[in-house]
């Protein structure tokens, strides 16, 4: 599934590597899980499950974005 960064850093992050600093232990190794998910799915169907990632359609400011589960406090966005 195609998929861009918003956010450079993150980007970096994930093709790099580097960055990782800064955030809890933990958050990157899922942040890197997800985005491989998101990376290997062929379609939305894919990254519904398991359900406890919580991939939901975000309203508002984000509308026509979705959003995963990293933890309890951490998630990742996704344009459509």
């Amino acid at each position: 599934m195609d998929f861009r960064f918003s956010d450079a850093k993150l980007e970096k992050l994930y093709t790099e590597g580097a960055g990782a600093q800064g955030y809890p232990e933990g958050v990157v190794d899922s942040f890197l899980l997800r985005v491989r998910t998101i990376d290997a799915a062929k379609d939305e169907r894919d990254l519904r499950v398991p359900t406890s990632v919580h991939f939901e359609k975000l309203k508002g400011k984000y509308a026509g974005s979705y959003s995963m589960r990293l933890s309890g406090r951490w998630r990742t966005r996704r344009s459509s």
